[in-house]
């Protein structure tokens, strides 16, 4: 989940306080792809409070829960991009599975059909509109 840590509750108490070197957080860098990638870019950090300050909340709570409990070093990885769909980080084979969801794919495909169409009626409009938004791209 993105909520970093800087937005919790008490921020700047909770992360003056995280120094646990039995705690790794690797956050991955963004790289948008329509298939699933075999690495990603990122690096390992010790949890401390400059590692955890834009660290999700949720993640780095659980994690320092579960290293509290069961006394063995947590790797933490953070992949997230937020507000956008889990459909983006589902498969295709798990998505076609579920036939509850077949309305939203097909809004979906729809909206990615139609997108050349309202990125040439931005264009159009730019010329007598410069500050006209881009659409945003489906996804």
């Amino acid at each position: 989940m993105g909520w970093p840590m800087s937005k919790s509750a008490n921020a700047e108490e909770e992360i003056a306080r995280v120094d646990n070197p039995n705690i790794r957080l690797y956050k991955v860098e963004r790289n948008a792809s329509k298939a699933p990638l075999e690495t990603v870019a990122g690096r390992w950090l010790p949890a401390n409070r400059y590692s955890v300050k834009d660290f999700s909340a949720v993640a780095w709570y659980f994690g320092a829960a579960l290293e509290t409990e069961i006394g063995v070093p947590i790797g933490l990885i953070l992949s997230e991009v937020g507000g956008t769909l889990a459909n983006n980080w589902t498969s295709e084979k798990t998505l076609d599975s579920h036939p509850n969801i077949q309305k939203y794919r097909d809004r979906y495909a729809q909206l990615e059909a139609d997108y050349p169409a309202e990125i040439a009626k931005w264009e159009a409009n730019r010329k007598i509109n410069p500050q006209a938004k881009k659409p945003h791209e489906p996804g």
